[in-house]
Order: C-alpha cells, then sequence, then structure tokens
C-alpha cells in the first residue's frame, strides 16, 4: 500500500459501515513508523485493504475494508491471510482486533481461523 492508494482506500471505506476514516487519518496510520498497509487488487482496481500497526512483536489490525461489489466472495479473507502471513514473517506473533458488537459474529469465524484476539466495543 502506498500513499497514492489513499483515495480508492477513502472510497471503499465510506462504503463500509458509516465510521470511515479520512484521507487524513489513513494517511498518518500509513505513514506511522508502525504503520504496515496491504491491499488486494483486482487486475489494476484495488477492491480491499487492511491497515495494522506494529510494536515489537505485537500488531493491531486498525481498518480494514472489501469494495461493496467484491464483498462475501473471499477476498477479505485473502487479503488477511496474506496480511498476517507477512507480519509472521517479521516476528509478529499477536495480532488484536476491536470489533463492533453488530460485527462480532463474523469476528469468531476469524478468531478461530486465523488466532486472532480481539475485544468486542459498541
Amino acid at each position: 500500500m502506498t500513499v497514492a492508494d489513499i483515495s480508492d482506500i477513502v472510497g471503499i471505506d465510506d462504503g463500509v459501515d458509516g465510521n470511515a476514516w479520512s484521507a487524513e487519518q489513513i494517511e498518518s496510520s500509513l505513514l506511522a513508523v508502525t504503520g504496515r498497509g496491504y491491499c488486494i487488487h483486482i487486475d489494476s482496481y484495488l477492491i480491499g485493504f487492511a491497515l495494522f500497526s506494529v510494536v515489537a512483536d505485537e500488531a493491531s489490525l486498525l481498518n480494514m475494508g472489501v469494495a461493496g461489489d467484491y464483498r462475501r466472495r473471499g477476498y477479505a479473507r485473502r487479503l488477511l491471510a496474506h496480511s498476517l502471513e507477512d507480519l509472521a514473517g517479521k516476528c509478529v506473533n499477536t495480532v488484536h482486533l476491536e470489533v463492533r458488537a453488530r460485527s462480532e459474529e463474523h469476528t469468531s469465524e476469524l478468531q478461530s481461523q486465523f488466532r486472532i484476539s480481539y475485544a468486542v466495543f459498541c
């Protein structure tokens, strides 16, 4: 992920859940010393993103989204699997995730598949 992807990411994030990040928030997270960003593309079209903060051997998934037309097709799972594999290669062994209560049912599946710890908030 690069700064050039931010406008596409904002467009995707706007359609995710009504709590979209601004371009400035995305850029700040991406450019932070602890920031790590991943994207998934089809052809040259960016269809999904994941933003992490990494400190020592732990990471937090800050934000993730997939464009509406590509949801429920496994792209988020592929993006997350790739991201976690890359982070593991950088010696990250724990990933944290905060989840809105309405998303908890999907998160328990992620936890069992990827061994992610999570906390639910309202």
